[in-house]
């Protein structure tokens, strides 16, 4: 009798802990099951004109063709560009491809910010009992993003056969988490510049400059450039990390870059605490938002 009294009151003891535990995993499902339903009515509503929404598969399809055609410009008319052979770089621009197309798919919305602030649609977001930051994400749907992850499949298509790599699973797996990686990191930097646009509308031109950054540099091995901008593009604005870092461990050439190779091997976990660190970020910039005519 004494053993099952004290069993109930370990159990009673337990019980805050898994009602608590409960509640957390309810308001995930709900979080979850609330972000798919507003997709699913933004995808509905862009169906309902054909034309556009067809119009935004190809433009996204002619945007980033230029990154195929360059670089297959490039590969083909120097076949071994500083240690790297066409395989090798064409993945390079195929993984900073595949991050930015889910980039712009969950986060494109983030240099809209300006938009968002001067309309004063923020403010309503504020009223509503749903993080602000998530609901700047779900303020529209970027179907270019299609167009992307299309020419960034085609483009790593293109690449597999010209690559030396036997593909393992946990070189597989690596890939996947890169290319998340990737995706984070790039929607860090435009968190961190999302902040700025809560104070002042004139942000616009930085996201426009970072996406012409990401084109021109982060689709090729940095090596071919010189070392204060191989520095600069790794330390300063870690752009090395979104594909470059990551392609050069899949391909066994990590003891090339500027730092140990084990944080290569860490460069997926890059990307995540970059991100970590951007959303507390912009979660501090909001307690200090005063308003849409502060801007």
């Amino acid at each position: 009798m004494t053993k099952t009294l004290e069993v109930q009151t370990q159990q009673l003891a337990h019980l805050p802990g898994i009602v608590a535990l409960e509640g957390l995993r309810r308001r995930r499902f709900h979080n979850l099951r609330l972000i798919w339903c507003v997709t699913k009515v933004n995808f509905r509503a862009n169906l309902e004109y054909r034309g556009d929404f067809l119009l935004a598969i190809v433009s996204g399809i002619i945007w980033q063709a230029s990154v195929l055609v360059l670089a297959t410009v490039l590969v083909n008319r120097f076949p071994d560009l500083a240690g790297w052979t066409k395989g090798e770089i064409l993945l390079v621009a195929a993984m900073r491809l595949l991050s930015h197309s889910l980039y712009v798919a969950g986060f494109a919305s983030l240099a809209a910010l300006p938009r968002i602030v001067q309309e004063g649609k923020i403010d309503t977001f504020m009223l509503r009992p749903l993080p602000v930051y998530r609901q700047i994400l779900l303020d529209k749907l970027f179907l270019n993003a299609i167009g992307d992850l299309i020419v960034a499949i085609t483009l790593f298509a293109i690449a597999l056969p010209e690559m030396h790599v036997h593909w393992t699973a946990p070189l597989i797996g690596y890939l996947i988490l890169a290319v998340i990686g990737g995706m984070f990191l790039e929607a860090s930097i435009h968190t961190v510049i999302a902040c700025f646009a809560l104070r002042s509308i004139s942000t616009i031109p930085w996201s426009q400059w970072v996406d012409e950054l990401l084109a021109t540099f982060g689709s090729y091995p940095l090596k071919i450039f010189p070392m204060n901008v191989q520095l600069l593009l790794t330390f300063g604005i870690p752009i090395a990390f979104i594909s470059y870092v990551p392609a050069a461990e899949l391909v066994g050439k990590s003891a090339e870059l500027p730092f140990s190779p084990w944080l290569a091997t860490a460069a997926p976990l890059v990307g995540i605490l970059a991100f970590a660190a951007a959303r507390s970020l912009f979660t501090i910039s909001m307690r200090k938002y005063t308003g849409a005519g502060s801007a």
